[in-house]
């Protein structure tokens, strides 16, 4: 064993040596890397500063990263008395420095087990970004590093984009207003942007506003995801269709598609997909839910050789899965089974990654009728503005409920709004295609929804959308299509639930919809996917996808 030690520090100490952090003169994002704290015993001290050296040479090597000199560094950190470097202390040191970012933290030895625990600061923001590796033995040190820094990267260029902003110009064609709510302003637009947003509480007269569509697609895209996979500071899109996934970036010429990942299994089709950093590397994954013969599962899309790829995990097989908001900032990964003749399983789970991968982290307590009618629809949040965490939700018949636990954990609905949202068309038969009477027997997937503090005032908005129906279409158990549709932001009132602002009725099918950082400017935009000429939603019909994207 102590010749293993030896080995690895030595190779510890060359790579670092070999790979020294320099100061680089001109434009980009400075950071500092503070040296490490080494939890351990002292025959493992020699990790901390090799680290430092490991992480300061990979940051170095982006061209659009400029590296604070290490002696600098220890300067600043000269006044320092705790033996571990706090978030207070790091900032101040950085202020010192005059950079941008600061990457601190420490890595700790149990046994046979290594964990990386660092933190990102954004000087000008002051808020933190916790990064996370882990390894099971002192080698894997170098490949923890490595995970790191890609996720320190990822997250620097997110606010230090090399893009260049991109005009989103309003290209798209609306139907004609219909009426709308009176006794509100209209939101200030930009050009032919203007009058997206026909309901609003708030106006800023400073505010410029545009709107984007992008080109049809030639396929039934039901629902999307962005995340940042390739580390290269912006989001790329995933649109799934039943049988394959599109990714896709947004530039100068609009949307351009990278690669299409094809179904494995024929016959096989996709449920849901999401998109969350769950082990908290910096990196985040994308989650696809599927159905295969009859058979749940969920598959990962990864990126690496610079080719996205799919990824399967046994704790998946025979569930579904998504990221949720879980409460107090935190995002979860939740699974629940799913079986032909029994529908879905009486067990939701939440699902951890370690280092031995993903892991079944034990059953979550939640009402039951939410466990019976399936894993898709809910999160929770503070929405009240209490301090209270509480499960929010789409309901069965389109109502937004909030449900609050007493003190032994039990679930009770709290507020139900009188009027629908939501509206799907993402359903799929069991694998028996049984009928009972003249109806047929199916599953349908809740439309999803989004909480976010949109208008920074620190409370929680709701970003849902609602599909309108017409004739007696609104009475089916099974919608087949929808005549139009608008996206609305919702924030908790005195007693209830009050309309922030809502878009204009976009004709045709609101599938999902996201908030992401489409043109680089730094600020979010909506991004709704809308679908034209929906029929029945099966394999091989003629509808187009489309994007339509909004600055807030």
């Amino acid at each position: 064993m102590k010749k293993t030690f030896i080995i690895i520090a030595s190779l510890l100490i060359i790579l670092s040596v070999a790979l020294p952090a320099v100061s680089v003169d001109g434009a980009g994002a400075r950071v500092a890397v503070l040296e490490w704290s080494v939890n351990a015993a002292d025959e493992h001290s020699y990790i901390g500063p090799a680290l430092t050296d490991m992480l300061s040479s990979r940051l170095g090597s982006e061209p659009t990263i400029l590296l604070e000199r290490s002696d600098k560094v220890k300067e600043a950190l000269s006044p320092l008395t705790s033996g571990t470097v706090t978030e207070e202390e790091a900032l101040k040191a950085a202020v010192a420095l005059g950079v941008d970012f600061v990457l601190f933290g420490s890595v700790t030895v149990l046994g046979e087990s290594v964990s990386l625990d660092a933190k990102l600061l954004n000087v000008k923001s002051k808020l933190s970004k916790p990064l996370y590796a882990s390894g099971n033995d002192i080698s894997s040190v170098i490949a923890m590093a490595d995970s790191v820094s890609k996720g320190a990267v990822s997250e620097i260029k997110k606010t230090f984009s090399t893009k260049e902003p991109v005009d989103i110009t309003y290209t798209g064609i609306f139907k004609e207003e219909s009426a709308q709510k009176t006794g509100v302003t209209a939101a200030p637009g930009a050009g032919d942007g203007e009058g997206f947003i026909v309901v609003t509480r708030k106006t800023n007269p400073e505010d410029k506003v545009s709107t984007w569509r992008s080109a049809n697609q030639d396929d039934f895209y039901h629902a999307m995801s962005t995340a940042d996979l390739d580390g290269d500071g912006t989001e790329e899109f995933f649109l799934m269709s039943r049988s394959k996934l599109l990714i896709a970036d947004f530039g100068p010429k609009g949307l351009t598609a990278k690669m299409s990942l094809d179904n494995n299994t024929p016959g096989s089709i996709n449920i849901y997909i999401s998109s969350a950093d769950i082990d908290g590397d910096g990196t985040p994954e994308v989650y696809v839910s599927s159905l295969t013969s009859g058979v749940a599962e969920t598959y990962l899309i990864e990126y690496s050789d610079g080719e996205y790829k799919r990824a399967d995990h046994s704790v998946f097989k025979g569930r579904f899965a998504r990221a949720v908001d879980f409460g107090n900032g935190e995002t979860a990964l939740i699974a629940q089974g799913f079986r032909p003749a029994r529908g879905y399983l009486s067990k939701v789970i939440r699902i951890t990654k370690g280092p031995g991968g993903y892991v079944d982290a034990g059953k979550i307590t939640l009402p039951r009728e939410i466990i019976r009618e399936g894993l898709f629809g809910y999160h929770f949040f503070d929405l009240t503005g209490e301090g209270e965490r509480e499960l929010v939700r789409i309901g069965e018949r389109g109502s937004l409920q909030v449900y609050r636990a007493d003190e032994k954990g039990e679930w009770s609905i709290y507020w139900t709004s009188p009027e629908s949202f939501g509206g799907t068309l993402n359903t799929f038969d069991t694998p028996e295609n049984t009928s009972d009477g003249d109806t047929l027997i199916f599953v349908t997937v809740r439309g999803d929804f989004i909480q976010a503090d949109l208008d920074g005032d620190g409370k929680s908005e709701i970003l849902l959308k609602k599909n309108n129906t017409e004739g007696f279409g609104k009475y089916a158990r099974r919608k087949t299509r929808f005549k139009d549709g608008f996206a609305s932001a919702l924030s908790w009132g005195v007693a209830n639930l009050e309309e922030e602002w809502r878009t204009k009725d976009i004709s045709g099918y609101i599938a999902d919809f996201t908030l992401t950082d489409l043109d680089g400017d730094g600020k979010n935009e909506i991004t709704l996917l809308v679908v034209e000429g929906t029929g029945l939603f099966l394999k091989g019909s003629k509808e187009t996808s489309y994007l339509l994207t909004h600055g807030l």
